[in-house]
C-alpha cells in the first residue's frame, strides 16, 4: 500500500481515508490444547487440567480481546462424568477452561468450536488412582534351600480417587 501526497501549485488535490477493521478469528488457523494429556479419576487438583483455545485470524495473527468471539467447548468420550468448566475469554488471544476428569476412567475428547466451525480437539486420558488395598494369597509360603515357591496371587481390591 503506497500513499502519495499530490501537490498542484502548492495545494492538496486529494486525501485518502483508511479504515482498519478488527481481526476476525479463523477456526482453521486457531488451535486447542490441554496442559496435560491425562488426569486421575476422582476429585481434587490431580483430576483437572487447563484447556486453552488460541484464536488467530486468517493471517495467523493472535487476536487480542477474545470476548466478542463465539467459542464453545464440548466433552465426549467414555470417561463418565468428565466435564469442562465455564470458558474465560482473555485479552491475550486465548480462551481457557478447566477440564475435570470425573470419577470413572476412560478417554475424553474436548472439541473446541468457533461458531459452528470446529477448531480442533484435545484428547485427555482419565487414569485410575493409586491402589488402596492389595491382597496377597497365600499370605505366607516357605521353601527349603533350592526349592521353589508356589504361585502367589496379588489381587487389587480398591483404588483411590485422589
Amino acid at each position: 500500500l503506497e500513499f502519495r501526497r499530490v501537490l498542484f501549485r502548492s495545494s492538496t488535490i486529494g486525501t485518502a481515508v483508511i479504515a482498519v477493521d478488527p481481526a476476525v478469528a479463523d477456526a482453521g488457523k486457531s488451535s486447542v490444547a490441554s496442559a496435560a494429556d491425562h488426569v486421575t479419576a476422582g476429585s481434587g487438583t490431580s483430576n483437572q487440567t487447563l484447556v486453552t483455545v488460541t484464536l488467530k485470524d486468517a493471517f495467523e495473527n493472535l487476536l487480542g480481546d477474545t470476548s466478542a468471539e463465539s467459542v464453545t467447548l464440548e466433552v465426549t468420550g467414555d470417561a463418565s462424568g468428565a466435564s469442562v468448566g465455564t470458558a474465560s475469554f482473555n485479552t491475550d488471544g486465548t480462551v481457557t477452561a478447566t477440564f475435570s476428569g470425573g470419577t470413572d476412567t476412560g478417554s475424553a475428547t474436548v472439541t473446541a468450536k468457533l461458531g459452528s466451525s470446529t477448531i480442533g480437539t484435545a484428547v485427555i486420558a482419565v487414569d485410575p488412582g493409586a491402589a488402596t488395598h492389595i491382597v496377597v494369597s497365600p499370605s505366607s509360603q516357605s521353601a527349603t534351600n533350592g526349592g521353589t515357591v508356589g504361585t502367589i496371587t496379588v489381587t487389587e481390591i480398591g483404588r483411590a480417587h485422589v
